[in-house]
């Protein structure tokens, strides 16, 4: 593995928990992190406790993904955005500097988004062997 690659693989793994453990949290106290939702979830059909526990259990599941790389672009592309609307959100209805925060995060998240997926993924060693298989149907054709 080239030390470009250790540098995203590391960076992968980090955000990943980062969704994992946040997402445990919000699973472990909801009721404590509606304090951070803003005003317009109040006029949401489910409690503010639910959607509490249905983000973190997205960002359990999302993380979880991230963590072994499967489907790494599009999970860290629509975590991302999550956190870019979350940012937004925060920033302008409860904390700037969360806000910034967490627009830096999302901004992690698209890098590793806009990056082919490191040899440690699942979905690196999916497309090998789509390649095998790929390249030993070429080989039977030709014979």
């Amino acid at each position: 593995m080239q030390m470009q690659n250790k540098g995203l693989v590391f960076l992968r793994y980090a955000m990943a928990l980062l969704f994992i453990w946040f997402g445990y949290a919000q699973l472990a106290n909801s009721v404590a992190w509606t304090l951070f939702l803003p005003a317009w979830t109040a006029s949401l059909p489910i409690s503010a406790v639910l959607f509490v526990q249905m983000n973190g259990v997205m960002e359990i599941v999302f993380g979880m993904c991230m963590f072994v790389g499967f489907f790494t672009r599009l999970v860290s592309l629509l975590l991302g955005l999550h956190l870019m609307i979350i940012a937004v959100s925060v920033g302008k209805d409860i904390d700037v500097a969360l806000g910034v925060r967490d627009a830096g995060l999302a901004a992690a998240a698209w890098a590793i988004a806009m990056n082919s997926a490191d040899e440690l993924t699942v979905d690196a060693k999916i497309k090998s062997k789509k390649l095998k298989r790929s390249a030993a149907a070429a080989e039977t054709a030709k014979v």
